[in-house]
């Protein structure tokens, strides 16, 4: 039987080497990969609450493999709730699927810097979660009006790039259903309001971010326990950033403001090394895309045994990082 990838390969005519030959000899249909039970039908398979396919060996332009995935019956994949890239992650990781770039639905190409999802046409955010960088420090998408197409760069731990429509890449399809019920639009995403006045009568000196109250505390900076008791004696604890969309609103409100500093959090591999847990015994999650890279090819935490509390950095885009308890940083409290 024919992978998918000789299958599509033929149909788009862009069958080449291996494939060629591959592809030479009937018949040509697709091996299934729907777990019994799953919502997900045909090849898709069900990651994160949502139908996706990863194909490493088939690639071709953004608007190629956007044909593939339209023949499938669903688009290249929408990213607007970012813990669905973490749950991506760990798909690719987990099954052996790294190794290349692969595109995904967003685009430019009607307004140059206005990011869409294509199969929706809801804003892309930009900013922290979604976005890396490369050495050179600067937030993607950096290319300007030759580069108009979004990837999933494996040279950037799976963030999200910019990069020409034209070249060549892989792909990831999202199924547009499950068994008739539209997904489009359902996904969560970060909000950029903050209110200063909340319905939720967040305590002095809270504020209201993404529905939570949140204290950016820019009065001093003091060590990782020295800050975790500031935060208890405001009747609070150090801000727990267990959801990727809220780390986008943190990245909005902080950015918004005008502040840069980097900020203790509530994580902490104190414990036993390598082991990251926040302040109520939960699990932080590792990588993308809450983990930045200090402008290396490899990604926080990275301290080992010196450096076991987590701080959010501003010279990487708020992303997390670790660092030497010791050290002196402002922190952002949390309270229910």
């Amino acid at each position: 039987m024919k992978s998918i990838a000789v299958l599509f390969c033929l149909y788009l005519g862009i069958c080449t080497g291996t494939w060629a030959k591959a592809a030479s000899t009937p018949p040509y249909w697709p091996d299934t990969t729907t777990t019994p039970g799953s919502r997900c039908t045909g090849v898709f398979e069900e990651v994160g609450n949502h139908c996706i396919f990863v194909d490493k060996d088939l690639s071709g332009t953004w608007q190629d493999m956007r044909d593939v995935c339209h023949v499938l019956g669903g688009d290249l994949v929408n990213l607007q709730d970012a813990n669905f890239l973490a749950d991506i992650k760990d798909y690719l990781y987990g099954f052996g699927h790294t190794g290349v770039t692969y595109w995904v639905g967003s685009n430019d190409q009607v307004t140059e810097g206005v990011w869409q999802w294509i199969n929706d046409h809801s804003q892309v955010k930009l900013g922290t979660p979604l976005w890396g960088d490369l050495s050179s420090r600067i937030q993607e998408p950096t290319g300007g009006s030759a580069e108009n197409c979004g990837v999933l760069f494996h040279g950037d731990h799976y963030f999200m790039h910019d990069t020409s429509c034209s070249v060549s890449y892989s792909l990831i399809c999202e199924q547009y259903n499950f068994h008739g019920i539209e997904v489009t639009g359902t996904n969560a995403s970060r909000t950029d309001i903050v209110q200063e006045d909340s319905p939720n009568n967040c305590p002095s000196p809270y504020v209201i971010v993404a529905g939570r109250c949140i204290f950016v505390n820019t009065l001093a900076k003091n060590s990782w326990q020295s800050h975790k008791t500031s935060c208890e004696s405001l009747g609070g604890y150090m801000v727990k950033l267990d959801d990727a969309n809220f780390l986008g609103a943190i990245f909005d409100y902080l950015t918004q403001s005008g502040i840069s500093h980097e900020f203790w959090i509530g994580a902490s591999d104190d414990h036993q090394e390598g082991q990251w847990f926040w302040h109520d015994g939960s699990r932080v999650r590792m990588g993308t895309p809450f983990w930045g890279d200090n402008g290396t090819i490899t990604q926080n935490p990275d301290g080992g045994v010196t450096e076991n509390c987590g701080m959010i950095n501003y010279d990487d885009h708020y992303f997390f990082d670790d660092e030497d308890c010791n050290a002196n940083h402002y922190v952002i409290c949390e309270t229910t």
